[in-house]
């Protein structure tokens, strides 16, 4: 959560940069200690793209939206509001 927190800060700010290397450390770390199918990797993995959607690398970005939307369709309730997002931003990509 700690490289998360970080990496959410410098999106906040502006900086993507460090941001993404903050999110994906926060990614790798997640895939090794936590479930594969652990709501904090689809909080990652959707925050990676978006930031890829900012960048306008459309199509790199609509992988990640659709691996975030994968994680949460298999642990949330089909009427759960992360899952609202995640078509969301599917569409906007």
């Amino acid at each position: 959560m700690l490289f998360f927190n970080i990496g959410h800060c410098f999106e906040q700010i502006g900086n993507d940069e460090q941001a993404w290397i903050f999110y994906e450390k926060s990614l790798n770390i997640g895939y090794q200690s936590l479930p594969a199918n652990h709501s904090h990797i689809a909080t990652v993995l959707s925050k990676i793209g978006g930031l890829y959607d900012n960048k306008s690398n459309w199509p790199t970005g609509i992988k990640y939206f659709e691996k975030s939307l994968e994680n949460n369709n298999n642990i949330l309730s089909k009427d759960h509001p992360d899952l609202i997002i995640d078509f969301g931003n599917l569409a906007s990509g």
